[in-house]
């Protein structure tokens, strides 16, 4: 049965791999390039590889309170980020050089400086606010997924390793956003975050676990990483065919549509994970 399973997963895998080859001949795009690539890693599993991850897949599909409480709290996340974000540009705006006016002379000198410091604060207080709103939402998504305890030492510990995290890949990040070629920059991104999620995931796991968090985080990370491409492989085709969804739909409620189906995803991901990281 679980042979038979797998024969049809990659039955399945092969058909689409076909379609998606001739849509990327005839029209180039990021997606389907991915999409090749996660079906190629499917159809390349091995089958007891294969058998345990769709079995994880299924068992996660059922755990759906803890799904249901990481996507509602992703969306609490995502939301506060995007009215974080709006809001500092708009106070942004109010400060601009433009706005300031000139005298007979021209700006004065301390005028200049008094913007600087401005954007320099605004700009600080951006990143703290949206820290310490990721680190909460980490905390308590990771801690309710793992039955860990949440109190105060927990979000000490998440802000303690993710503002060590986030210094480590300052440099990464400029690069991607200012060294690289405008036509290599969707690619860039598209590497960086998915690089950054991968490594983000396992650390956020180990620091839960509140024992042997590097030890966990680099077996995970590293000496597991193999381990799971193929469930990455799953949920980004999972992902590509709710999207499909969208090509019917109007263009203005296609955007919200893909960005519901992009957080259940990583919502279910996560739920995956956790099963998958208990088991490995």
């Amino acid at each position: 049965m679980e042979l038979k399973k797998t024969i049809i997963t990659k039955i399945a895998a092969l058909v689409l791999l076909l379609f998606t080859g001739w849509n990327l001949y005839k029209s180039f795009s990021y997606q389907n390039s991915i999409l090749l690539l996660a079906l190629l890693t499917i159809i390349l599993t091995s089958n007891n590889h294969l058998s345990s991850c769709l079995n994880f897949l299924k068992k996660s599909s059922k755990n759906y309170k803890k799904f249901l409480l990481t996507l509602i709290l992703d969306v609490l996340f995502f939301s506060l980020s995007y009215f974080l974000l709006n809001f500092a540009l708009k106070f942004f705006q109010n400060i601009t050089l433009t706005k300031l006016g000139k005298g007979p002379e021209g700006i004065d000198p301390s005028i200049i400086s008094s913007y600087l410091i401005n954007i320099n604060i605004l700009a600080l207080s951006t990143i703290i606010v949206f820290f310490l709103i990721y680190t909460i939402s980490r905390t308590l998504i990771w801690k309710l997924l793992t039955n860990k305890k949440i109190n105060m030492k927990s979000f000490l510990e998440f802000a303690k390793y993710n503002l060590v995290w986030w210094i480590f890949w300052i440099i990464p990040a400029v690069i991607v956003l200012f060294g690289v070629r405008i036509e290599l920059k969707n690619l860039g991104l598209i590497f960086f975050l998915t690089i950054y999620s991968h490594f983000s995931g396992t650390l956020h796991y180990g620091i839960s676990q509140e024992k042997k968090i590097m030890n966990t985080f680099a077996r995970l990370s590293l000496e597991k990483f193999q381990y799971l491409l193929t469930p990455y492989a799953l949920f980004f085709v999972i992902y590509t065919a709710l999207t499909q969804i969208t090509r019917i739909m109007p263009v203005e409620y296609a955007s919200i549509t893909n960005v519901i189906f992009f957080l259940i995803t990583i919502s279910w991901l996560r739920v995956y994970l956790k099963e998958a990281f208990e088991n490995t």
